[in-house]
């Protein structure tokens, strides 16, 4: 009797372990996913500004389009996203009055 009662709690203990280990990999994975998810945004915004400052010196969406990887629509695409970035990073002017 004794000797059962003993492996059930060596099999519980077991599996509580086990259920910890399992919780910190899934756990560890989400924080890798979450640092990656960032990284990803960063390079977004980097190429971006990138994009918008090349669009600012080329004569048209279309010539920059000509010599770069990204098609026109992409390239107005990534002129809107930095413009949004910016305009989020901008300090909200106080209401006079």
């Amino acid at each position: 009797m004794q000797e059962r009662r003993r492996r059930l709690r060596e099999r519980q203990e077991h599996e509580r372990q086990e259920v910890r280990r399992r919780q910190q990999a899934q756990k560890a994975a989400l924080t890798d996913l979450d640092s990656a998810v960032a990284r990803l945004d960063d390079a977004r915004s980097a190429v971006a500004a990138s994009v918008a400052r090349a669009a600012e010196v080329f004569p048209s969406t279309e010539a920059l389009a000509e010599l770069t990887p990204f098609d026109v629509r992409e390239v107005r695409a990534y002129q809107r996203l930095h413009r949004r970035a910016e305009a989020a990073a901008a300090p909200e002017s106080a209401p006079v009055g």
